[in-house]
């Protein structure tokens, strides 16, 4: 029976908004930085998700994330004293997604308008490029972002104007919650007029059951005078950086990564070429953690969700690194794990919001066991095994041996583990609401 191979999705990823509407609605992306940030939305530019943001920035790489930089809308002011025409409140007619960007284009009056979107690579750190063509020189574009500040899991509550608004240096300053968010334009002039937007409603949540519905603080618009039949701006947002800078968007440091990826893996296994689409995918979920001060490699259980997972990390490793001939990275990432080994077990997760370790899972450190073997099958690096990963496997296996917590153990009876009770959740199968076990796996 022949072998079937799904199709993958080509680089670039173009739709034709106006062919098909309905596609650009549901189809989602994601830009991620490299050290848990990242930007997720629709083809259509519509934000249907709480998650859906032109920056998710990471406050304790890679998690603490906070959604900053909602949206920005592109108005364009024909006459003087006349009112905005708003270019982008409509569909967009083309959607383009590449590994390291994604661009809209939008026709209105005569008028064209591309936004392009760019993640700084391993920052919390975004950059938008609008360019404008065919507009009257004389006239004067105005681009209004729209912020909130808030846990990424979150909606901002009704009355929450706690904001700080300010000038520095060459940004605009938003403070909320102890958190400084920047905006930088490369053009133009700042007009602070702090505002609310209308309430907006995230039709997926609200069909989750989830609350759905916010007000976005609007702080300053931008003012770009347009000199002739073209203009360009670009606008850099930072949680990290207080002044961001708008050349940034020029930067090719993910390009360069991922071209790096891609000659690696082809060296390695020539038969791959034909995903390396996938290859490039597979990065995306790649993040640097810090362990001891050492910048260590882990993987994102999944988008928008999810931090680095043991288990999902475990499972996943093989395919995004020791087939992409990644073993570097396999080794940091076996690594940071094999540092946080606590009375023979892994870590389950790190916490969104303390980064600290959770311990509530009986397969993770059982999965750790076997990517060690698969790494040292792959590279032959026994000299990392001996030293660094099999003092790891050597401790879980005393640990499920002697007990450990949740009365994960080995039964002597018949050489099986047992973990758990009815109060408990640690297979993947791990809902719990209320001290209710949805799927009771003990």
């Amino acid at each position: 029976m022949p072998k079937f191979i799904p199709p993958i999705p080509s680089d670039p990823f173009v739709i034709d908004i106006k062919r098909d509407p309905a596609a650009a609605q549901d189809a989602e992306w994601v830009l991620p930085s490299g050290n848990g940030s990242f930007a997720m939305g629709t083809a259509s530019a519509h934000n249907r998700r709480k998650y859906h943001a032109l920056l998710v920035g990471a406050a304790k790489p890679p998690v603490g994330r906070l959604t900053c930089w909602n949206n920005l809308s592109v108005s364009y002011i024909a006459e003087p004293g006349s009112p905005p025409i708003a270019l982008d409140s409509c569909n967009p007619v083309r959607f383009e997604k590449r590994p390291t960007s994604c661009a809209w284009t939008y026709r209105v009056d005569g008028v064209e308008l591309t936004k392009e979107l760019r993640m700084g690579w391993r920052a919390s750190t975004a950059y938008l490029r609008i360019s404008l063509t065919g507009a009257r020189p004389g006239t004067m574009l105005v681009c209004t972002p729209w912020v909130t500040i808030r846990d990424f899991h979150d909606v901002l509550p009704s009355g929450a104007h706690d904001y700080e608004v300010f000038p520095y240096e060459d940004s605009i300053i938003m403070r909320h919650e102890g958190h400084a968010f920047a905006l930088c334009a490369s053009i133009g002039e700042y007009f602070l007029e702090p505002d609310w937007s209308p309430p907006c409603t995230y039709d997926l949540e609200e069909e989750r059951g989830y609350p759905a519905r916010e007000s976005m603080l609007i702080p300053f618009e931008f003012h770009i005078p347009i000199t002739s039949d073209t203009a360009e701006v670009t606008i850099a947002a930072s949680l990290s950086d207080p002044d961001p800078d708008p050349s940034g968007f020029d930067d090719d440091a993910r390009d360069d990564h991922l071209a790096h990826i891609e000659q690696r893996a082809i060296e390695s296994n020539p038969d791959i070429q034909h995903i390396l689409p996938l290859v490039r995918a597979a990065d995306d979920f790649l993040v640097e953690r810090d362990v001891h001060g050492k910048r260590l490699a882990s993987v994102l259980a999944g988008f928008p969700w999810f931090a680095d997972w043991g288990r999902d990390t475990m499972i996943a490793l093989p395919g995004l690194m020791l087939d992409c001939a990644r073993f570097e990275d396999a080794r940091d990432c076996l690594s940071t794990f094999a540092q946080h080994t606590s009375r023979g077990m892994i870590p389950n997760r790190f916490d969104d919001d303390t980064n600290e370790p959770h311990y509530n899972t009986v397969d993770a450190s059982l999965w750790f066991i076997h990517a060690c073997r698969e790494y040292a099958e792959k590279t032959d690096d026994f000299g990392t095994v001996h030293r660094e990963l099999l003092p790891a496997c050597e401790q879980i296996i005393e640990g499920y041996t002697a007990g450990t917590r949740f009365g994960i153990c080995v039964d002597p009876a018949d050489g099986l583990v047992t973990a758990g009770d009815e109060s408990t959740q640690l297979t993947w199968m791990d809902a719990r609401r209320d001290g209710v076990v949805f799927t009771p796996r003990h």
